[in-house]
C-alpha cells in the first residue's frame, strides 16, 4: 500500500493528496468539469501508476445521510460503501 488518499471535495474544487509518510502528490480539480466525486477520484488515481492507496479519508462539504453525501450546489450524490467498493478502499 502506497499510503492513504485524503481528499477534500468541495461545492467547487476537489483536493486529493496521498497521506502516508508525510502529505504528497497534491492535486486540485475543478467539480464542474466531472459528474461526481468517483470520476475525479478516478482520475486523481490514474496520476499514481502504481500507487494505488489501499484506504481513504474524504471530508465534504455537504449534508450527510447516514453514508450518503449529497452536494447541494452540484447535483452529486454518492455513498461511502459505493466509492469504497468502487475503488478497492478499506
Amino acid at each position: 500500500m502506497a499510503g492513504y488518499l485524503i481528499a477534500d471535495i468541495g461545492g467547487t474544487h476537489s483536493r486529493l493528496a496521498l497521506a502516508g509518510d508525510g502529505i504528497r502528490h497534491i492535486q486540485v480539480y475543478d467539480n464542474a468539469g466531472y459528474p461526481g466525486p468517483d470520476a475525479v477520484i478516478r482520475e486523481y488515481l490514474d496520476t499514481l501508476d502504481d500507487e494505488a492507496p489501499g484506504a481513504a479519508a474524504i471530508a465534504v462539504a455537504s449534508p450527510v445521510d447516514g453514508d450518503t453525501a449529497t452536494m447541494t450546489n452540484l447535483g452529486w450524490s454518492f455513498s461511502a460503501d459505493d466509492l469504497r467498493a468502487r475503488f478497492g478502499f478499506n
